[in-house]
């Protein structure tokens, strides 16, 4: 699930990553069909899963870290899946600019201003998908103070994506070309930002696994 997860980030991370003439030519279709795929895919996974671990709670008789583990893994499941489908929100989204771009509506300055900026944070996200799968498959830091701290400089990458990204759009009439854009980039801004609040759930969850504390990323 998680790697299903994080294909997903990657197709947004390199939707903002193309330049204008890759973009020009891009078959957006084709892309978004495996990104709906996957989050199907997962869907179905995580309905899986649940399934296996009401088994072993009403079958066994789970301890201490098997305990932790297996209670967190519903929520777990529930991040992954809304990681993935958050990040299908945002590919759906900010498809209305490559079409625009596409079009000849935007121009190439202000669409790969704004995804550049974009893919900085997609990336942000995908660090934190890299703790959370180190910390969950047992590789922990003994300076978790230091690994909470490089988490939180990324969830502040998103969140002052999101805020300076909806303030810009706001504040001028020059940014994007039509009504439809804009509501695509306030509500594909909130949706990557959505995904990486949904990250620092994972990562917490993989520390109180680890170490029986609860520790706030976010």
């Amino acid at each position: 699930m998680l790697t299903m997860s994080e294909h997903n980030i990657n197709s947004v991370s390199q939707l903002f990553s193309f330049s204008g003439e890759e973009l020009n030519t891009l078959n957006i279709e084709e892309v978004l069909e495996g990104v709906k795929r996957r989050d199907m895919e997962l869907r179905i996974q995580g309905d899986m899963t649940e399934d296996i671990v009401m088994k072993i709670l009403s079958l066994q008789a789970p301890v201490g870290k098997d305990l932790r583990l297996t209670l967190s893994t519903f929520r777990i499941i529930y991040d992954l899946e809304r990681i993935s489908r958050d990040s299908l929100h945002t590919f759906e989204h900010f498809v209305n600019f490559v079409i625009a771009f596409q079009s000849g509506e935007m121009d190439k300055a202000t669409l790969l201003n704004f995804f550049n900026r974009l893919y900085e944070g997609s990336k942000a996200i995908i660090r934190l998908l890299k703790q959370f799968e180190m910390i969950y498959f047992g590789t922990l830091s003994s300076d978790i103070e230091k690994l909470l701290e490089e988490a939180r400089a990324n969830d502040t990458i998103l969140d002052n994506l999101y805020q300076d990204g909806v303030r810009e759009i706001e504040q001028s009439d020059k940014v994007l070309v039509n009504n439809l854009t804009q509501n695509s980039a306030l509500f594909g801004l909130r949706s990557i930002e959505r995904v990486g609040d949904h990250a620092c759930n994972l990562l917490e969850r993989a520390l109180y696994i680890q170490t029986a504390k609860k520790y706030a990323v976010s």
